[in-house]
């Protein structure tokens, strides 16, 4: 194993551990951690297929999140005004509490690491991050 192999392994497993921890605290799985994730960003309405998208997960492993998700009833599923064959998925009102936890969670996270970590550093992650979503 190479050192940016082990530096990129170690920051995976970091982040992934922080992960586990906020979904301890949240009570919903990993991949439901992610998709409210996901809502904190874009704070609207999103299709099933855009929800997939923006994951990169295939539509029919949403379509299973998305049950584990309305079972507990942190999100609802709506029709699509323009088109009657799309859904839209919205969270509910403990499905927003549940995202208000998370969003708290990773603001605090993120702004001690942002503390830490320099200008001249943050530009070297990034463009470690482009070198890697490039190939």
């Amino acid at each position: 194993m190479n050192d940016l192999e082990e530096i990129i392994r170690k920051i995976t497993i970091i982040y992934n551990s922080n992960e586990e921890k906020l979904s301890k605290i949240s009570k919903i799985n990993i991949s439901e951690l992610r998709t409210l994730k996901l809502f904190s960003k874009i704070n609207q309405s999103l299709k099933m297929s855009e929800i997939a998208k923006k994951l990169m997960i295939k539509e029919s492993r949403i379509t299973k999140i998305i049950d584990g998700l309305e079972k507990k009833g942190l999100v609802a599923r709506c029709p699509d005004s323009q088109d009657r064959r799309v859904c839209q998925v919205v969270l509910t009102e403990k499905g927003l509490n549940i995202k208000s936890t998370i969003d708290k969670y990773c603001s605090n996270y993120w702004n001690h690491l942002n503390k830490q970590i320099d200008d001249k550093d943050k530009l070297i992650l990034l463009k470690i991050h482009n070198i890697l979503q490039n190939k």
